[in-house]
């Protein structure tokens, strides 16, 4: 039976069906397709919205549906995100649901997330606990993680991305150099780091995940020069900061501040550990692609690996750090392997699912060949942003087929190197000339609108 669908407030056209019959060894390599352990050293990311949105879910069935075929691929650990820093997608008592009371929403895409996400809740339905079940059905790693700075946002989406705690405290904001408050939350402010570590323990007592995740990537500067971070600079130093964004003083003390927190939350993490006899906890991070600009942030990735603070490290080619100084640049794997590989800490890169023209020219050819250039460079595995079957094609509609249907095999090194140099095989296709009175030709229909 073939169930065929479009997703909720997206056209969908079946122009035909091909069936394509499998021979006996064809069919076995299928059906076992993604049980070989070797080749499970991919890691995928899920947002708080991308197993929502777009598909409009109304019940469990309806969430899980969205990883049928995982199984199949090579993705091992599959981190889940609960939307924002303390926005949230489960019931919570310290978070906020986000969009929950917004009556005006900038997009309808955003509607739709959020009537989704409370009608879920309202029937008692926790999506990260549906999350989890499915994982380990598939018998993958569960990873839980958040945005350290995705507490709020501005116009239009400010009702649906304000979170309680930052907008009842707005003096806990960071405030930079001219002394104008930011829509950033300050983790100079001890509160700040608090509320983060209130809402881990939350969803790890609440989900008992494998491991929690600091996204690090997304939300740069963690703090600037409000009262908090100066009072402690001149207690460190003596005089107030210089405010200057070459200060390596400044950078120092973000790193300490940091550091700081993660030492916390592996200590409260042993602790829940110990008390429900579990295993460890892991701790995983993910940050910016050259060593300057950790260090300009606070990002003291050498640090937290000699002290046991991270189990593994992700690497983003994809930096957002509010000021624009820092975009898309190729991670530095030799740096990170000279930090990380002596303390056998697993690396992983990652590539954006919606986006893998980046660095590649839109051709999964140069693709398979920058991932086999990374795990020369000393990967571990690679990990994928939102690999979701949803977006085709792959920058100018050079291929005709799913990103996914190259980022399934991620952990099949031996295969990636062959397509490198021999390219991926193209799935047969043929371009529609006429439909119904309608021909097409060269000349793009539609460009009058």
């Amino acid at each position: 039976m073939i169930n065929i669908q479009p997703l909720p407030n997206f056209a969908a056209t079946v122009l035909y069906v091909r069936l394509v019959p499998l021979d006996q060894d064809e069919l076995s390599a299928w059906m076992h397709e993604g049980e070989n352990e070797l080749y499970r050293t991919a890691v995928g990311t899920w947002d708080g919205h991308s197993w929502i949105w777009p598909y409009s879910p109304e019940s469990e069935t309806d969430l899980r549906s969205s990883f049928h075929g995982m199984d199949k691929t090579d993705f091992n650990q599959w981190w889940f995100g609960i939307t924002g820093t303390d926005l949230v997608n489960y019931p919570s008592l310290h978070g906020t649901i986000a969009g929950k009371d917004t009556k005006d929403f900038p997009t309808d895409a955003h509607k739709a997330y959020t009537r989704s996400l409370v009608s879920l809740l309202e029937k008692g339905t926790n999506p990260l606990l549906v999350a989890r079940t499915e994982v380990r059905a598939q018998q993958r790693e569960f990873h839980v993680f958040i945005r350290p700075q995705a507490w709020g946002a501005s116009i239009p989406y400010e009702e649906t991305f304000d979170s309680r705690f930052y907008a009842a405290h707005p003096e806990w904001r960071c405030v930079d150099e001219e002394g104008k408050r930011t829509m950033h939350m300050s983790w100079a402010v001890p509160e700040v780091r608090g509320q983060v570590l209130n809402v881990i323990r939350e969803f790890v007592e609440m989900a008992d995940p494998d491991g929690v995740g600091i996204f690090f990537n997304r939300g740069m500067p963690l703090m600037l020069w409000e009262d908090a971070f100066v009072a402690r600079y001149k207690e460190k130093h003596g005089s107030a900061p210089v405010k200057s964004e070459e200060n390596e003083r400044v950078f120092s003390l973000r790193g300490e501040i940091i550091t700081g927190f993660l030492q916390d939350l592996r200590k409260m993490l042993d602790e829940i550990s110990e008390r429900k006899q579990a295993r460890r906890y892991k701790i995983t991070v993910t940050t910016l692609s050259r060593e300057k600009y950790n260090t300009r942030f606070g990002l003291d990735v050498e640090t937290w690996a000699k002290r046991s603070l991270v189990d593994q490290v992700g690497v983003i080619v994809a930096n957002h750090t509010s000021d624009g100084a820092v975009q898309y640049t190729t991670p530095d794997l030799v740096y990170y392997r000279r930090i990380l590989q002596d303390r056998s800490i697993p690396l992983y890169p990652f590539l954006v699912a919606w986006s893998t023209k980046l660095w590649t020219n839109g051709d999964p050819a140069d693709m398979c060949r920058l991932v086999s250039e990374w795990y020369r460079d000393g990967a571990t595995g690679i990990a994928v942003w939102d690999p979701k079957q949803v977006r085709t094609g792959y920058g100018n509609n050079v291929y005709q087929g799913q990103p996914m249907d190259v980022l399934s095999y991620l952990g099949h090194k031996k295969l990636i190197e062959h397509w490198a140099k021999h390219g991926v095989p193209l799935p047969k296709h043929e371009l529609v000339t006429r439909l119904d009175e309608n021909e097409y030709s060269k000349w793009y229909p539609n460009v009058g609108y």
